[in-house]
């Protein structure tokens, strides 16, 4: 929260929130950044005027010499956790980000109408390499799903899927044998709950002309006993898609 005078100083509108800019997490010698993220922003303010902020950050992507460069991408915590250690954690934010008054603004450039302030926040905390662990449940899936539809052929599979107190992330890969999967071409999975509520949330992968691979994450809420998987085929280019329901399979989680 902001007292009056400094919000008129900082040329901030009066209800205009203000949240922290890139996250940055640091575990070990590693600091992750430049990563796929989301931030959520709880809809009721707080009593004291300030706000709640749900940060997601992928962790795939780290500097593991402090020059400031990604070194190391396609990284899975998971694979690298060690059940006996303790890792220290930090979650450092060093820029807060607001948008000014619109009477104070002269043009609709995104840097005369946002303003930053610089700093340093950070919080620390430490956490067992085995808590790690057992808070996040493997599903192997295995699933092999052949597609064919309007000139689109191939295999979706779907290795696993993976649930933790905070995220649902799964990875599947598309190979296609006729057709090319670039030029507004998506093959790809959808996740519902159990009360037919859509989970997606974030994607990043990469692709070729016939292959193609994505991780997707979801946030996890507490209540999410079931999941749907509902693999779909869209051309954006054509403006058509289509749910491969006949395909589609659940999954029931633990969630607790």
């Amino acid at each position: 929260s902001a007292d009056e005078f400094r919000r008129t100083a900082l040329g901030l509108n009066r209800d205009a929130s203000i949240r922290p800019g890139e996250l940055r997490v640091k575990i070990g010698n590693m600091l992750f950044f430049n990563s796929a993220s989301s931030i959520r922003e709880e809809p009721i303010k707080n009593k004291d005027g300030s706000w709640n902020y749900l940060y997601a950050l992928k962790l795939t992507q780290a500097d593991t010499n402090g020059d400031g460069k990604i070194d190391v991408e396609g990284y899975n915590v998971l694979d690298h956790i060690e059940p006996n250690k303790n890792y220290q954690i930090s979650a450092q934010f060093t820029s807060l980000e607001f948008e000014k008054n619109p009477a104070q603004t002269k043009s609709g450039d995104h840097r005369d109408s946002h303003g930053e302030i610089k700093g340093n926040w950070t919080v620390y905390t430490s956490i067992n390499g085995s808590k790690i662990i057992a808070d996040t449940k493997v599903y192997p899936l295995n699933k092999e799903i052949p597609i064919n539809e309007k000139g689109i052929e191939g295999v979706l599979s779907i290795k696993e899927i993976r649930v933790s107190p905070v995220s649902i992330k799964m990875n599947y890969t598309f190979t296609a044998s006729k057709g090319s999967i670039r030029g507004g071409t998506d093959v790809g999975v959808k996740i519902k709950d159990q009360n037919g509520r859509n989970l997606s949330e974030s994607a990043s992968g990469e692709a070729t002309d016939t292959v193609m691979e994505m991780d997707e994450e979801y946030r996890n809420d507490k209540d999410v006993t079931m999941l749907r998987f509902i693999p779909y085929v869209s051309d954006n280019e054509k403006d058509w898609a289509k749910d491969l329901t006949s395909d589609a399979f659940n999954l029931k989680v633990n969630n607790k």
